[in-house]
Protein backbone atom coordinates (compact mmCIF):
# COMPACT_ATOMS: atom_id res chain seq x y z
CA UNK A 1 0.00 0.00 0.00
CA UNK A 2 1.27 3.87 -0.55
CA UNK A 3 1.56 5.68 2.19
CA UNK A 4 0.73 9.65 2.04
CA UNK A 5 3.56 11.79 -0.13
CA UNK A 6 5.43 13.92 1.73
CA UNK A 7 4.85 17.83 1.57
CA UNK A 8 7.93 19.28 0.60
CA UNK A 9 9.04 22.93 -0.08
CA UNK A 10 10.21 22.35 -3.82
CA UNK A 11 10.28 25.18 -6.86
CA UNK A 12 7.98 23.23 -9.35
CA UNK A 13 6.04 24.75 -12.50
CA UNK A 14 2.83 23.79 -11.14
CA UNK A 15 0.20 22.69 -13.46
CA UNK A 16 3.03 25.08 -16.21
CA UNK A 17 4.71 23.11 -18.58
CA UNK A 18 6.76 25.91 -20.19
CA UNK A 19 9.75 24.53 -21.15
CA UNK A 20 13.10 25.89 -18.78
CA UNK A 21 15.78 25.89 -21.37
CA UNK A 22 18.41 24.13 -20.06
CA UNK A 23 21.10 26.99 -20.02
CA UNK A 24 18.65 28.62 -17.47
CA UNK A 25 18.87 26.03 -14.68
CA UNK A 26 20.41 27.09 -11.68
CA UNK A 27 23.37 24.59 -10.17
CA UNK A 28 26.26 25.12 -7.69
CA UNK A 29 28.84 24.15 -10.82
CA UNK A 30 30.56 26.63 -12.77
CA UNK A 31 30.33 24.26 -15.69
CA UNK A 32 26.97 24.92 -17.95
CA UNK A 33 24.42 22.28 -17.97
CA UNK A 34 25.06 20.00 -21.89
CA UNK A 35 22.42 21.00 -24.35
CA UNK A 36 23.19 17.85 -25.64
CA UNK A 37 22.51 15.76 -23.11
CA UNK A 38 19.98 12.67 -23.57
CA UNK A 39 18.09 14.26 -21.14
CA UNK A 40 17.23 17.13 -23.12
CA UNK A 41 16.96 15.62 -26.20
CA UNK A 42 14.13 13.05 -24.43
CA UNK A 43 12.51 15.94 -22.59
CA UNK A 44 11.72 17.67 -26.65
CA UNK A 45 9.98 14.34 -27.42
CA UNK A 46 7.48 14.04 -24.36
CA UNK A 47 4.30 15.35 -24.46
CA UNK A 48 3.94 17.32 -21.05
CA UNK A 49 0.76 18.96 -21.70
CA UNK A 50 -1.02 15.59 -22.66
CA UNK A 51 0.92 14.31 -19.48
CA UNK A 52 -0.19 16.81 -17.19
CA UNK A 53 -4.31 16.47 -18.58
CA UNK A 54 -3.90 12.78 -17.67
CA UNK A 55 -2.73 13.61 -14.15
CA UNK A 56 -5.47 16.13 -13.69
CA UNK A 57 -7.91 13.91 -14.51
CA UNK A 58 -6.35 11.33 -11.97
CA UNK A 59 -6.05 13.82 -9.41
CA UNK A 60 -9.83 14.44 -9.16
CA UNK A 61 -11.23 17.41 -7.00
CA UNK A 62 -8.60 18.51 -4.93
CA UNK A 63 -9.30 19.53 -0.90
CA UNK A 64 -8.72 23.24 -0.86
CA UNK A 65 -5.45 23.79 -0.20
CA UNK A 66 -4.10 20.66 -0.97
CA UNK A 67 -1.08 20.74 -3.71
CA UNK A 68 -0.26 17.91 -5.80
CA UNK A 69 2.87 17.65 -7.28
CA UNK A 70 2.78 18.32 -11.70
CA UNK A 71 2.43 15.60 -14.26
CA UNK A 72 5.45 16.48 -15.56
CA UNK A 73 6.92 15.18 -12.39
CA UNK A 74 5.04 12.00 -11.82
CA UNK A 75 5.78 10.72 -15.19
CA UNK A 76 8.88 12.08 -15.44
CA UNK A 77 10.23 10.76 -12.31
CA UNK A 78 8.37 6.81 -12.84
CA UNK A 79 10.57 7.26 -16.82
CA UNK A 80 13.82 8.22 -15.14
CA UNK A 81 13.37 5.09 -12.95
CA UNK A 82 12.66 2.69 -16.04
CA UNK A 83 15.13 3.44 -17.95
CA UNK A 84 17.69 3.73 -15.96
CA UNK A 85 16.93 0.08 -14.05
CA UNK A 86 16.61 1.36 -10.91
CA UNK A 87 14.29 0.57 -7.56
CA UNK A 88 12.27 3.05 -5.97
CA UNK A 89 15.34 3.81 -3.54
CA UNK A 90 17.59 4.44 -5.89
CA UNK A 91 15.32 6.44 -8.14
CA UNK A 92 15.42 9.11 -4.61
CA UNK A 93 19.05 8.81 -4.59
CA UNK A 94 20.11 9.09 -8.36
CA UNK A 95 17.45 12.38 -8.59
CA UNK A 96 19.08 14.23 -6.03
CA UNK A 97 22.33 13.18 -7.43
CA UNK A 98 21.62 14.21 -10.76
CA UNK A 99 20.66 17.99 -11.80
CA UNK A 100 19.90 16.90 -15.94
CA UNK A 101 17.19 14.52 -14.13
CA UNK A 102 16.17 17.49 -11.76
CA UNK A 103 15.94 20.00 -14.84
CA UNK A 104 14.08 16.95 -16.51
CA UNK A 105 11.58 16.57 -13.97
CA UNK A 106 11.17 20.48 -14.48
CA UNK A 107 12.70 21.52 -11.04
CA UNK A 108 13.92 25.63 -11.95
CA UNK A 109 17.23 24.94 -10.59
CA UNK A 110 19.27 22.05 -8.24
CA UNK A 111 18.52 21.38 -4.52
CA UNK A 112 20.85 18.50 -2.33
CA UNK A 113 17.23 17.57 -0.46
CA UNK A 114 15.91 14.93 -2.15
CA UNK A 115 12.95 16.54 -4.25
CA UNK A 116 10.44 13.27 -3.42
CA UNK A 117 9.86 10.13 -1.36
CA UNK A 118 9.76 6.47 -2.06
CA UNK A 119 6.13 6.11 -1.65
CA UNK A 120 5.78 8.84 -3.80
CA UNK A 121 6.71 6.40 -6.99
CA UNK A 122 3.90 4.08 -5.84
CA UNK A 123 1.33 6.43 -5.78
CA UNK A 124 2.75 8.22 -9.67
CA UNK A 125 2.41 4.75 -11.04
CA UNK A 126 -1.22 4.50 -10.08
CA UNK A 127 -1.93 8.06 -12.01
CA UNK A 128 -1.41 6.98 -15.51
CA UNK A 129 -3.81 4.38 -16.80
CA UNK A 130 -3.18 1.80 -19.60
CA UNK A 131 -4.61 4.09 -21.97
CA UNK A 132 -2.81 6.92 -21.04
CA UNK A 133 0.09 5.44 -21.56
CA UNK A 134 -0.36 4.10 -25.08
CA UNK A 135 -1.33 7.66 -26.34
CA UNK A 136 1.89 9.11 -24.52
CA UNK A 137 3.69 6.52 -26.77
CA UNK A 138 1.87 7.31 -29.92
CA UNK A 139 2.79 10.95 -29.57
CA UNK A 140 6.57 10.53 -29.09
CA UNK A 141 6.53 8.23 -31.54
CA UNK A 142 5.16 10.80 -33.62
CA UNK A 143 7.38 13.60 -32.50
CA UNK A 144 10.45 11.67 -32.88
CA UNK A 145 9.61 10.67 -36.69
CA UNK A 146 8.82 14.52 -37.37
CA UNK A 147 12.68 15.37 -35.72
CA UNK A 148 15.97 14.77 -37.49
CA UNK A 149 16.98 11.64 -36.96
CA UNK A 150 20.19 12.29 -36.83
CA UNK A 151 19.67 14.46 -33.86
CA UNK A 152 17.38 12.26 -32.10
CA UNK A 153 18.83 10.42 -28.89
CA UNK A 154 18.16 7.01 -29.91
CA UNK A 155 20.35 7.82 -33.24
CA UNK A 156 23.43 6.01 -31.89
CA UNK A 157 21.78 2.82 -30.19
CA UNK A 158 20.88 1.02 -33.17
CA UNK A 159 16.83 1.21 -32.48
CA UNK A 160 15.49 2.90 -35.52
CA UNK A 161 11.80 5.11 -35.35
CA UNK A 162 9.94 2.57 -37.83
CA UNK A 163 11.21 -0.64 -35.18
CA UNK A 164 9.48 1.27 -32.77
CA UNK A 165 6.34 1.78 -34.46
CA UNK A 166 6.21 -1.70 -34.87
CA UNK A 167 6.48 -2.52 -31.74
CA UNK A 168 3.53 -0.42 -30.87
CA UNK A 169 0.92 -3.21 -31.10
CA UNK A 170 3.08 -5.16 -28.45
CA UNK A 171 2.52 -1.90 -26.31
CA UNK A 172 -1.35 -2.13 -26.42
CA UNK A 173 -1.70 -5.83 -26.13
CA UNK A 174 0.50 -5.23 -22.76
CA UNK A 175 -1.42 -2.35 -21.35
CA UNK A 176 -4.95 -4.27 -21.61
CA UNK A 177 -3.33 -6.50 -18.73
CA UNK A 178 -2.55 -3.90 -16.56
CA UNK A 179 -5.84 -3.88 -15.08
CA UNK A 180 -4.71 -5.00 -11.28
CA UNK A 181 -4.86 -2.43 -8.43
CA UNK A 182 -1.72 -3.61 -6.74
CA UNK A 183 1.44 -1.18 -7.34
CA UNK A 184 3.57 -4.09 -7.91
CA UNK A 185 1.94 -5.61 -10.17
CA UNK A 186 1.42 -2.25 -11.70
CA UNK A 187 4.41 -1.51 -11.81
CA UNK A 188 5.45 -4.55 -13.50
CA UNK A 189 3.07 -3.91 -16.22
CA UNK A 190 4.00 -0.21 -16.64
CA UNK A 191 7.70 -1.03 -16.77
CA UNK A 192 7.18 -3.27 -19.76
CA UNK A 193 5.53 0.00 -21.78
CA UNK A 194 8.46 2.36 -20.85
CA UNK A 195 11.01 0.15 -21.54
CA UNK A 196 10.03 1.07 -25.22
CA UNK A 197 9.41 4.38 -24.19
CA UNK A 198 13.29 4.46 -23.02
CA UNK A 199 14.77 2.19 -25.72
CA UNK A 200 15.82 4.46 -28.03
CA UNK A 201 17.93 6.91 -25.20
CA UNK A 202 21.69 5.80 -25.37
CA UNK A 203 22.66 4.14 -22.39
CA UNK A 204 25.88 6.23 -22.22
Amino acid sequence: MCSKPLHLEIQLYQHNNRQLEIEAFKTPFRTPLDTENRWVKLAKLVPWDFVEEVYLRSLGRKKEGQRALPGRFAFGSILIQEKLGLTDRETVDTIRENPYLQWFLGLQEFQIKPPLDQSQLCRFRKRFPAQAIAEINERILLAARKSDRDDLPFSRSGVSTVCLHRATPFLHSTMDTMSSISCTSLSVALSQVLRFLCSYMSSS
